[in-house]
């Protein structure tokens, strides 16, 4: 029993210190945004005037 929990500790301990992907997505596409705002305005406006 001693065995198992240490082994969960250590799966615990990994898991504590991944990356959470789908917030980094959001993050890289946030950041990507601000810098491309300006193109995506001007997109954004040739639909409306459409």
């Amino acid at each position: 029993m001693t065995d198992v929990k240490a082994a969960l500790a250590r799966i615990e301990a990994k898991l504590d210190s991944k990356i959470d992907y789908k917030w980094l997505t959001v993050y890289v596409l946030g950041i990507i945004a601000v810098i491309m705002r300006s193109e995506i305005a001007s997109w954004v406006s040739s639909i409306g005037a459409s």
